[in-house]
């Protein structure tokens, strides 16, 4: 008897992720990696959503990170970089996308991380987006260059 190979099914957000990472820690482009095969092959609906998902989360990572670092209680250096990635996507889908029901940012993030890290890690993506769900955004710092470096998302020298 022969066994079938596995072929895991490759979903917008788990392109997403791969592309989040090849400009994260690959020194790709943004727009290189979106003109990709990987991509441009893809219907309209699902170019768009991976789009707005990867130069969305470009765009708020200052932000994304605090909320990450806080709900972590840990220095977000701890954290596997591709679990960070996977809690960017979905923050950002919490925040910024309504056309996404909550629970479905949620779930889609638990299972890549699942795919991807295992049980403890989805429990952990689990507990942080769940925790953020219910809390909201932790306060911004009272100190206003601060606080208008994490409203907008720009290094705080900017300010």
């Amino acid at each position: 008897m022969i066994k079938k190979k596995h072929v895991k099914n490759h979903t917008t957000r788990e392109t997403a992720l791969s592309l989040l990472a090849r400009v994260e820690h690959g020194g790709a482009f943004a727009d290189r990696v979106l003109a990709a095969p990987q991509v441009s092959n893809m219907e309209e609906r699902d170019r768009l959503f991976i789009r707005e998902l990867l130069l969305g989360v470009l765009r708020w990572k200052l932000r994304l990170d605090r909320i990450i670092e806080t709900f972590y209680n840990k220095n977000l250096n701890s954290l596997d970089p591709e679990i960070c990635n996977i809690l960017r996507l979905g923050l950002f889908q919490l925040m910024f996308m309504g056309s996404v029901p909550d629970w479905a940012a949620v779930n889609e993030s638990v299972t890549l991380a699942h795919d991807h890290r295992g049980e403890r890690a989805a429990g952990l993506v689990n507990a942080i987006l769940r925790r953020f769900s219910r809390e909201g955004e932790p306060p911004f710092p009272d100190e206003p260059s601060e606080r208008l470096s994490f409203e907008t998302s720009h290094p705080l020298w900017l300010w």
